[in-house]
Parts: C-alpha cells; structure tokens; sequence
C-alpha cells in the first residue's frame, strides 16, 4: 500500500489496525473497503464474518490459465 493510499484511508476513518494487516499480508487489500462500514449497526460485523469465513476455507488449488 503507497503511503498516499494509507494516508488516504486513515483520512477516511479507516482502522489502523487493518492497514498493518494488510500491508502485512494478513489479509486481502479489499478488507480496507469493509473495515470503512464498522460504524454501521447493520454491518459493524462484516468484516469479522468475511475474515472468519475466508480463514476457514479449506485452500484453494491455483489454476493455470
């Protein structure tokens, strides 16, 4: 992640947490996009349940194209 992007992200209220996760490689770039909804009542766990999910999936086999 650039640091304009990183700036960019905190700016919009993005959890810091998540960003080191990411720019860890812990998890995928497009969690940054559901870590933006945690405010909403409706959605505050989302990005626990994908995460969950995502973590308990059995591996997939990469294709070749």
């Amino acid at each position: 992640m650039s640091n304009l992007a990183r700036r960019l992200a905190l700016a919009l209220g993005q959890d810091p947490d998540l960003l080191a996760e990411i720019e860890n490689g812990q998890v995928h770039p497009a969690m940054a996009a559901f870590g933006l909804w945690r405010d909403q009542k409706d959605l505050a766990s989302l990005s626990d349940e994908i995460r969950a999910n995502r973590q308990a999936q059995i591996s997939r086999v990469g294709v070749e194209l």
